[in-house]
């Protein structure tokens, strides 16, 4: 495990608290080793990557799609604004 190369980087929220991918876990050393809490128990580091790498990697393509798309219709709709009137115009008659 050590020097592993992960796809997912652990970030660090706070002492125990960290960001996996979308997923936010608590991690902490028992007997000597590093644990990650998962649902009412614990998992140790290397079984946790394991099981949820691949998972969290298509969960992080799929946002990273939905964020494209939105994106898209974001910007079309700002052109769409730029080419549109705006305001009212007032005429006199005589």
């Amino acid at each position: 495990m050590k020097g592993k190369d992960l796809p997912i980087k652990f970030k660090r929220i706070s002492e125990g608290s960290y960001v996996f991918g979308t997923r936010k876990v608590s991690a902490k050393i028992m007997n000597n080793r590093l644990v990650i809490r998962v649902g009412g128990g614990y998992m140790n580091i290397e079984e946790f990557i394991n099981t949820y790498t691949q998972p969290e990697l298509k969960r992080l393509e799929r946002l990273k799609k939905r964020k494209t798309k939105e994106n898209v219709v974001k910007k079309s709709a700002s052109k769409s604004n730029r080419n549109s009137v705006c305001g009212t115009v007032k005429t006199t008659e005589r």
